[in-house]
């Protein structure tokens, strides 16, 4: 009898398989499970519970695959995935993700020559030093004393890859020079023009600085070389000014553009259709870009640009001759904005060592109480144009009182900027930290305007400097700067700088505050 009832489930399970389709097998079990007791029901519960019905897909991936998913991810959040399973562990500590990972935020090294041991290090050190920045928790701080005196301006100050360049100025406002400060080593070198002019605009790039007077001449010198030459500008109504290795472009407010270079020392000149949003230089070929928008097929100048009807980017690009700008045709128009979209210039650029960055505050006449920030970059090497939107109720603090310069690109995806209130630096003067990816602000509690305004005069009181330094108001904010490795601050009375790289140990700067002190 039990072999009979044994032969039965068999033919039964037998006659299961046999069935073809999704439709005859669910009629077939559903049968069964209807005739089931609530013993039989416990069984079958505890065999479901028993039988995984997830499966690792991301484990299951191949490596290179996985690799092209990494680079969508953060350094911190590949780090927090390892810790998943093992297979996961194993999978993305591989080398091969180590390297496409850190390339793709921008870190480049020799990693194809490195171990995987260099290549672990490399990853850790890096993915530690986004995750400070992200949450604003530096390393180490400094404040450095200068004079940058009561005619001083977001304009005499510029930043680039740890090194400081400003206006520097006597106890009585004259003109001393140009000051470079490497933030790694505390080295500092002075540089003057033939006649001592007075500074007007200050750039740096990654070897050479150039600066602009007040009557026009424009003057530059290779830092790494010690070579320097010098041009005059017509005029010195400059809107635009930026620097890329030893090559110059200003454009005046006229729309005209000037490009010089300290090794064949000839001024080329270009008259612009339009007041651009912003002008790259290409690091290694000889061609620069723009970036200007229009509306219905019109270019719409930047400067002031308050409530305009707008409906795409231009982007435009200019090859460089022996003597001559050529601009190349056609241009490339794109067209990221809403319908019926308004914008207002917030401002132009931001520091930032790959791209030039432009901030317009946007509205749509259907929704004019709904306003936006939307933040363009563009890279000179790949040649890509970026745009994100961040709404307003992410951005309020960014809104509120911001004027010029006091934002800084410290990464693709991360903004730090500074917005007080108009009667000064209050408990809301930040900085904020803005990820324009999730559109969130975060509020750090180790860098603040006010921590750092109560003790300039304890560290920058010593026998060489000059009393009537005190008498000058500390909260004038001129600008901020920096990167992922600095971010700081420049006040009439000297910069606050902010170190979030461990190895780098700033030995001319006091410790940093552990929290809660």
């Amino acid at each position: 009898m039990a072999e009979e009832q044994n032969s039965t489930a068999l033919d039964i399970i037998s006659a299961f398989k046999a069935l073809n389709t999704r439709k005859a097998r669910r009629e077939a079990y559903y049968g069964i499970l209807d005739l089931l007791d609530l013993n039989e029901w416990r069984e079958v519960k505890e065999c479901a519970d028993a039988k995984s019905l997830t499966r690792d897909i991301l484990g299951s991936l191949p490596v290179e695959l996985v690799a092209r998913i990494c680079r969508l991810l953060g350094l911190a959040d590949i780090v927090a995935l390892q810790a998943v399973s093992k297979r996961w562990r194993e999978l993305l500590s591989s080398p091969v993700i180590y390297r496409t990972a850190l390339r793709s935020h921008g870190i480049n090294g020799p990693y194809d020559q490195s171990s995987h041991q260099e290549l672990h290090s490399a990853f850790v050190r890096y993915a530690q030093q986004r995750l400070r920045l992200e949450l604003g928790r530096p390393c180490s701080e400094a404040f450095y004393p200068a004079l940058l005196g009561r005619l001083g301006s977001e304009n005499v100050v510029s930043y680039c890859n740890g090194r400081l360049l400003w206006a520097d100025r006597d106890q009585d406002d004259g003109p001393f020079g140009v000051l470079l400060l490497s933030l790694t080593t505390g080295t500092l070198s002075r540089f003057f023009t033939d006649e001592r002019e007075v500074p007007f605009h200050v750039a740096i790039s990654d070897t050479a600085i150039a600066m602009i007077s007040m009557r026009g001449d424009c003057y530059v010198a290779d830092f790494t070389t010690s070579e320097e030459g010098h041009f005059h500008l017509p005029s010195a109504g400059i809107y635009y000014f930026t620097l890329s290795g030893d090559r110059v472009a200003v454009i005046t407010r006229n729309s005209h553009l000037y490009f010089w270079d300290l090794k064949s020392k000839v001024t080329r000149e270009f008259e612009l259709d339009v007041l651009p949003l912003c002008v790259a230089i290409h690091p290694t070929e000889d061609r620069f870009t723009t970036v200007h928008l229009e509306h219905d097929g019109v270019s719409c100048h930047s400067y002031h640009l308050h409530d305009t009807a707008v409906d795409g980017l231009v982007v435009a690009h200019y090859d460089i001759t022996e003597k001559t700008i050529t601009r190349r045709q056609p241009a490339v128009v794109l067209q990221p904005f809403p319908e019926n979209t308004r914008a207002s210039t917030m401002y132009r650029r931001v520091d930032s060592a790959s791209c030039n960055i432009g901030v317009l505050h946007i509205t749509q006449e259907t929704q004019p109480d709904k306003a936006d920030l939307m933040w363009i970059s563009y890279d000179p090497i790949v040649d890509k144009v970026s745009t994100r939107f961040v709404d307003k109720k992410s951005s309020d603090t960014f809104l509120g009182s911001f004027s010029g310069w006091r934002a800084t690109h410290v990464a693709d995806d991360l903004v730090y900027y500074v917005s007080p209130h108009r009667d000064g630096w209050d408990e809301d003067a930040g900085p904020y930290i803005l990820n324009l990816d999730t559109g969130l602000v975060h509020e750090p509690t180790e860098i603040s305007i006010l921590h750092a305004e109560r003790d300039l005069q304890e560290l920058i009181i010593n026998d060489d400097t000059p009393a009537s330094w005190l008498d000058r108001p500390m909260n004038i904010l001129l600008r901020t700067f920096g990167d992922s490795t600095f971010f700081g601050w420049a006040t009439q009375t000297g910069f606050k700088i902010y170190c979030f790289e461990e190895n780098i140990g700033m030995s001319w700067a006091q410790p940093a505050r552990q929290q809660g002190q």
